[in-house]
């Protein structure tokens, strides 16, 4: 899961907080869409369109913190070929 491979690199090389913050808001987000899409029930008080709406989000919001990923992941990577 994206929670236990974020918590490895971690491990690895300490992230910073605003970054870890904003992986496990978006990973939060990112399941409830998962579980929203597949559990179909009455117990959500809102409309198909709306969890799409929020998936649409929930993935822009990825692809807005992607970058920062991937500068925090290849500067573990730098750091590993130092070693």
């Amino acid at each position: 899961s994206l929670g236990s491979l974020f918590k490895t690199l971690d491990k690895l090389s300490p992230a910073d907080d605003d970054l870890k913050a904003l992986v496990w808001a978006w990973n939060e987000s990112r399941g409830l869409v998962i579980h929203q899409m597949v559990k179909l029930t009455n117990d959500y008080n809102s409309t198909w369109a709306e969890r799409i709406k929020f998936a649409k989000i929930t993935a822009q919001d990825g692809l807005i913190l992607l970058p920062q990923l991937r500068r925090y992941t290849d500067r573990i990577i730098r750091e590993t070929r130092k070693g």
